[in-house]
């Protein structure tokens, strides 16, 4: 490698050798094997035969002029407990040496025996291309399980929004002088619609930096968003998560509205607001982990189902592969229950406006719901 160095190429520095032979001593090597005990042990404890400043040899290894052919048989001595780096190595080659022997004792050459000991299979491994297989899987799950997520968080980020104003128009009256100019139709409504486009605004930046990274970055981090990202080729796919997310923001929106009315502070309405989330945000963590550890899927399938859980299930499932029956099925079914929802819970809503000072129990809620607007 010389001719390819330069000027600034370090020296070579060798590494220390794992061990070094010794020369055999005479005496030990004209010894006979049943006296090697004794001869070897001031080498391998001298401490304990009054030479405290001699460095004890680490190991010993006596193997017969025999071996392989009169006998099997080999003897290590160690200076404490013997280590696997020294003792897997040893063994290695003492197995190899064995079994040419054994071969050259049927006839075979010496080097044909040799050759046969060394014989290894050259198994040629097979996987998925990066980004292929399951791994493929995982990476086009990225977006639609980060879609589920952000839905989840701007939910949690506006529910307080919409809460607080609500709430805040409720105590310093404002909601009656607002009701002198609309009906309450219309704020709901416009309500309604200033939360989803608030949502979706937050949700359009965020696919534009990250369609803008996948771009701009390149290497392995421009690869892997590109991956991410390839699931948005689809027009299919794009409004089938357009759709979830956004049903899955008027529904949930709708409730919040429905809180906000019944509320004439945010103690009252984070009393009403944290079981409603936690009932919500609970099977995510669910879905997330079945959806990327491929499992949980009938426990996924089921939560696909419940209107209240198809937004973040549907979307958290896009990138894995769902059939168009079930993507079908679930936003008809998931249509129908915002439908209903709107009906019972706007009915609570105009209700609820002007009633303050009155913190409605289950009862009473499903009273409001079964009234008619006047």
């Amino acid at each position: 490698m010389r001719p390819a160095t330069t000027s600034e190429t370090p020296k070579f520095d060798a590494p220390d050798a794992d061990f070094v032979v010794l020369p055999t001593p005479p005496a030990i090597a004209r010894a006979a094997p049943g006296a090697l005990d004794a001869q070897l042990k001031p080498l391998l404890q001298p401490g304990e035969f009054g030479d405290k400043t001699a460095k004890p040899i680490d190991y010993a290894v006596y193997i017969p002029r025999g071996f392989g052919v009169q006998t099997t048989d080999v003897r290590l001595w160690s200076s404490e407990q013997p280590g696997a780096n020294f003792v897997q190595p040893l063994q290695t080659v003492l197995t190899q040496d064995l079994r040419t022997a054994y071969l050259e004792s049927t006839g075979l050459a010496r080097d044909q025996a040799r050759t046969a000991t060394s014989l290894v299979p050259a198994i040629a491994v097979s996987t998925p291309a990066p980004g292929g297989g399951r791994e493929r899987m995982l990476v086009r799950s990225v977006v639609p399980l980060l879609s589920a997520y952000i839905l989840l968080m701007s939910l949690l980020l506006s529910g307080n929004w919409i809460l607080q104003g609500l709430v805040e128009e409720r105590s310093n009256k404002l909601i009656e002088t607002v009701l002198a100019c609309i009906s309450p139709d219309e704020l709901l409504y416009g309500k309604l619609a200033g939360t989803v486009a608030v949502g979706l605004t937050m949700v359009l930046v965020w696919g534009l930096c990250a369609t803008g990274a996948a771009v701009a970055t390149q290497g392995a981090v421009g690869a892997f968003l590109q991956a991410a990202l390839a699931p948005l080729a689809s027009p299919w796919i794009i409004l089938v998560m357009l759709y979830f997310f956004l049903a899955g923001y008027l529904m949930v929106s709708m409730i919040l509205l429905a809180i906000g009315a019944m509320s004439d502070s945010m103690r009252d309405a984070q009393s009403y607001l944290t079981p409603v989330l936690l009932v919500i945000a609970m099977p995510f963590t669910v879905v997330a982990q079945g959806v990327l550890s491929n499992s949980g899927a009938t426990a996924i399938k089921i939560l696909t189902w419940i209107p209240i859980y198809t937004p973040f299930t549907m979307l958290a499932r896009l990138g894995s592969g769902v059939s168009t029956m079930e993507i079908v099925g679930s936003g008809v079914l998931l249509a129908v229950f915002i439908g209903i929802e709107f009906v019972l819970l706007a009915r609570v809503f105009r209700a609820s406006l002007l009633n303050a000072g009155q913190k409605p129990n289950l009862a009473a809620l499903a009273r409001l719901m079964q009234r008619t607007p006047a």
